[in-house]
């Protein structure tokens, strides 16, 4: 392993392992079920971390729907609205919660 790569992976604070996109990144897509909800998209946000977007893109009702974004640095109560210029805001009822392999959406959760 080159010098150089060592120095970027310690940068990043790999040990030496590799780190591969499927690692970090997940698309999923699910259909919602009016109640609490739990995603399984092989993403560690409890242990290691990690950013949630959530968007819906198929129910006519929620068609104009933001993009909302939420991490687990800030906490999943709160979360960002991509596409309109309003600060940080935080779920009026139940919020996202992080598990080892995903995250679950409360019954309550509601994309603002």
């Amino acid at each position: 392993m080159s010098t150089k790569k060592k120095l970027l992976e310690a940068a990043a604070g790999n040990a030496g392992e590799a780190v591969y996109v499927d690692d970090v990144f997940s698309t999923y897509l699910y259909t919602g079920n009016g109640s609490t909800q739990t995603i399984t998209n092989g993403i560690d946000l409890e242990g290691e971390g990690g950013l949630v977007w959530i968007k819906s893109r198929d129910n006519s009702t929620f068609a104009n729907s933001p993009n909302v974004i939420t991490d687990t640095v800030t906490g999943l109560g709160n979360y960002l609205i991509t596409n309109q210029t309003t600060q940080q805001q935080s779920w009026s009822s139940d919020a996202p919660v992080a598990t080892s392999s995903g995250f679950t959406l409360p019954v309550n959760s509601q994309v603002p």
